[in-house]
């Protein structure tokens, strides 16, 4: 039987194993792969998820892997003997599993379609916009204003599009709510965490966080255009239902601070005190 052993870097995330295991599927002149690991704990997981599966799906007979430990420097070791065909459908269920999870992951991100902008509900306007709806026009706003600001345009647009995701969990919540900035901060913490707990993609938790800390000039750029695009709304409830959002535009204007967004956000109090039509 032809055998083959290579080292690899150790993987963390379902995508790093993905990628592995796609790697190995090519080694097509090798009838069975041993895989050696200098990090065992995500290993354990990933064959926790693979029985759990299996039992999940009786049809599909659980992937049996031989483990082998040894230990040196006090680093632990785990060698994986597979053979082809039990590579493939430990592939299987892997990439099965992570649809799943991805799938689990975009339902609760729709959630953000059904929940209404709370400053606007407060204020009694009809038929308000929802987070998404927000967040769809923030990621615009950011594509459309990062380039000319001199501003990392990818980072900003993916920051705008998931800076209110938590609120798919948590709701929308507002200053009126009695909530603490550091509780609200945890309890949105703590609904990323949730949302992410499965999908193994830490980019969009560490995009939050960014924009959460405001110390980066793409964090600074993305709250100020959160605020722009607020105003905007602001201004359109204003002419349309007659409504009175002063503390709106209030809120933006001590808030907003990056020299380009400051400069549309004053044209656009031009245009609303009518000298501009």
């Amino acid at each position: 039987m032809n055998e083959i052993s290579e080292e690899y870097t150790p993987v963390k995330t379902r995508n790093e194993w993905l990628g592995l295991l796609t790697h190995l599927q090519e080694k097509t002149e090798s009838d069975m792969i041993t895989i050696g690991f200098q990090q065992s704990g995500f290993v354990g997981k990933i064959l926790l998820h693979s029985k759990l599966l299996c039992r999940s799906f009786r049809k599909i007979q659980p992937v049996v892997l031989e483990i082998h430990y040894s230990y040196k420097a006090q680093q632990s070791r785990k060698d994986l003997k597979i053979s082809k065909p039990r590579l493939f459908h430990y592939f299987k269920l892997l990439e099965h599993r992570y649809s799943m999870d991805a799938i689990t992951f975009l339902e609760n991100a729709a959630k953000l379609k059904k929940v209404k902008r709370a400053g606007w509900v407060i204020r009694s306007v009809p038929n308000p916009e929802s987070v998404a709806e927000h967040s769809f026009m923030t990621a615009l706003s950011a594509l459309a204003l990062a380039g000319a600001a001199g501003m990392d345009k990818d980072r900003c647009v993916k920051m705008a599009l998931i800076h209110d995701l938590a609120e798919s969990i948590v709701g929308d919540i507002t200053p009126e709510d009695g909530v603490s900035k550091k509780d609200k901060h945890e309890k949105e913490e703590n609904a990323f965490k949730t949302l992410l707990k499965d999908l193994d993609d830490e980019e969009i938790l560490d995009l939050w966080e960014e924009y959460e800390g405001r110390k980066t000039p793409e964090s600074l750029f993305v709250h100020d255009v959160d605020k722009l695009e607020m105003s905007l709304q602001a201004l359109e409830y204003e002419r349309k239902y007659g409504a009175y959002l002063e503390d709106f535009w209030q809120n933006a204007e001590r808030s907003i601070s990056t020299k380009h967004i400051r400069a549309l956000f004053e044209m656009l109090k031009e245009k609303r005190e009518g000298n501009e039509k």
